[in-house]
Order: structure tokens, then sequence, then C-alpha cells
């Protein structure tokens, strides 16, 4: 555009003046595209039950911004684990928080699910109502749910580890915020309940701790909850699928080296104090990010035993951990 000297002495208008409106107006073309292209990005749907220690990391991706550090606007929705297993069988997710045995489960029965990274091991312990004699007297057992792998471990190792037959025992679903008030009414004598719901009980007077993680089944070695996708989501969109698995990865190197910060949203989640909170957290293991193939195979035994499944399935394409590689952290300012 030419400008001559006249002009520019009338008007005040020089050529700084018309490159700075052509940079304004190049500004706000790209701008225009930035949005357009954000507003365009995949939102996955990410879902998980109660807030707990051993599937605390969506709540912490979402409230320390490292999804939003990878670049993730997911649509979060967290409730009990029997919403989270519902929508699994919708097919209208993209990664979830739920139990081992649902995940091998749903999978028997075609649904593309896949477990991609563990969250913890241990992280639950069997706690008593408080005038319970001995836990030979155990005839009423609380679990979270139903035919899952809580439920299964329970009556399948817990309880004969600790010589109490399971046939003389009945399992009655219990809401974890719900546990401790039934515990107090005697509705149950025992439950097997994730942290920090265990020592929020406890440390409120409604329940005894009978028996601690360790204590539990082979030494705390228990991979119960885990990070599952939907293999069409994996496909359809692999870059938003792998960071999904990376701001798990960040969230479990949280909770390892700053337990403090993990414990402060635990809290706020789960409304309890952070010392109960804190209490859970050496109730775990946070140094494994993958489940090993034997519990697997001892769940998948299991579900064969209780007719859950009909025939063994691929336990090497029910996971897939290749999601993990090249693992980067996250920026977070």
């Amino acid at each position: 555009m030419h400008v001559s000297e006249q002009h520019v002495k009338k008007t005040g208008v020089g050529r700084r003046s018309v490159l700075a409106a052509a940079v304004a107006a190049v500004v706000a073309l790209a701008g225009g595209v930035a949005t357009a292209q954000a507003a365009d990005a995949y939102r996955p749907r990410i879902f998980a039950g109660y807030p707990g220690w051993d599937h605390l990391m969506p709540f912490l991706d979402q409230e320390l911004g490292i999804w939003a550090a990878y670049g993730l606007d997911p649509i979060f929705d967290s409730g009990s684990s029997q919403r989270v297993s519902q929508v699994l069988q919708t097919g209208d997710w993209d990664a979830a928080y739920t139990q081992i045995a649902t995940a091998l489960t749903y999978r028997a029965r075609g649904l593309p699910i896949v477990i991609a990274a563990a969250s913890s091991y241990g992280s639950a312990t069997v706690v008593a109502r408080k005038d319970l004699g001995s836990a030979k007297d155990i005839t009423k057992f609380g679990i979270v749910r139903q035919m899952d792998t809580m439920h299964l471990l329970a009556a399948e190792h817990i309880l004969p580890a600790h010589g109490i037959d399971p046939k003389a025992v009945r399992f009655i679903q219990v809401p974890p915020p719900e546990a401790g008030i039934a515990l107090d009414r005697a509705d149950i004598d025992a439950y097997y309940v994730y942290e920090p719901y265990a020592s929020q009980m406890v440390a409120k007077g409604q329940a005894k701790l009978l028996w601690d993680w360790r204590e539990v089944f082979a030494n705390g070695e228990i991979y119960r909850n885990a990070l599952v996708l939907n293999e069409n989501f994996i496909k359809a969109h692999p870059e938003e699928a792998k960071k999904v698995v990376w701001a798990h990865l960040a969230a479990l190197n949280i909770i390892r080296t700053d337990p403090d910060k993990a414990a402060a949203v635990l809290a706020q989640r789960a409304k309890t104090s952070v010392e109960a909170a804190m209490l859970g957290y050496a109730k775990a293991g946070w140094d494994h990010s993958t489940v090993p193939e034997s519990f697997l195979k001892l769940t998948e035994d299991d579900l064969l035993k209780w007719k859950i499944i009909s025939k063994p399935i691929d336990l090497k394409a029910a996971v897939d951990f290749s999601l993990q590689q090249g693992y980067q952290p996250p920026n977070l300012k």
C-alpha cells in the first residue's frame, strides 16, 4: 500500500501504522484459526469411581492441571464403581478407572477394553465392627460391589487365608461412604475397603482394623484397579490416548514423590482430613505402572471358577502398556 507524504501529514497515517494494522489482521486471523483448532480438539470421556488412593490419578490430573499441561480438556465424571461399570457397557467412554476383574470380564464379552496402566497395589484393608470378638465370628462381610475383584479376592483368597469358610459368610454390597454407619449398626461384621475410607472409619471410631494391607493376602501384592482404555479411542485418537496414559503416570509420580500434595487433593475430594488421607497413603505400593501377568491369571482363574466368564481369554491382548513408552513429564507451572 502506498501512502503519500501529503496524506501522512493530513491524517497521521504512515507506513508504521499501516504495518501495525496488517500485523494485527494476521494475528487476529491466526487467533481465529487457533481458536477453531482448540474447539475441534477431541475431548476424551474419562470416568472414575469414588476418590481413593488406588484411583486418585484422574482427580490429581484435574486439580493440578496435568491434563491441561498435556493439552487435554477431557469430560471427566466420577461416582460409584457401579456407575463406571454401567458406562463401560455402553461404549460411550474413552478411558476409565475400574477393577481388574471388571475389565477382564467385559473383554471376554467382546467389549473393546484394554488395561493400559496399573494404579497401585494394596491400598485396602479389612476393618471390622468394634465389638467383633473374633474373625471367626464374621457372618456378614461387606464388599464394594458384587462380582468384582474385591469380592472375588475376599471369597477365594482373603477369608480362606484367615481360616474362614466363605460359604458360611453372606457378602453384602455397601458403598464406601456408608460403610461406617453399616458397621456401627452391625449391618455388616467386617468390610474390605480401599483407602482412605478404611482409615477414616477407624479414626472416627466407627470400626477397628482387623487385617492391615500387608496382612490381607499375598503380602499386599494385590492389584485391584487399573486405567483402562477403549480400543476404539486408541485407534481414532492415538495422540490423545497417549496423553491420557502419560497424565496417569504423571499423577502416579506425584503420589510417589509428593504425597502431601496428593493427600491434600484426596482429602478435598473424599471429604476427609489430610491426616486421615495420609494414614491411607502408607498402606499401598506405588512403584509399579503395569499389572503383573500372574495377578491377571489369578483373576482369570477366579472368574472361570465363578463362571463369570465361560472360557480363558488372551491375557496378553487384554493389556496394552505400549502407550507408556516415551513418557514425558508435564510442564507444570
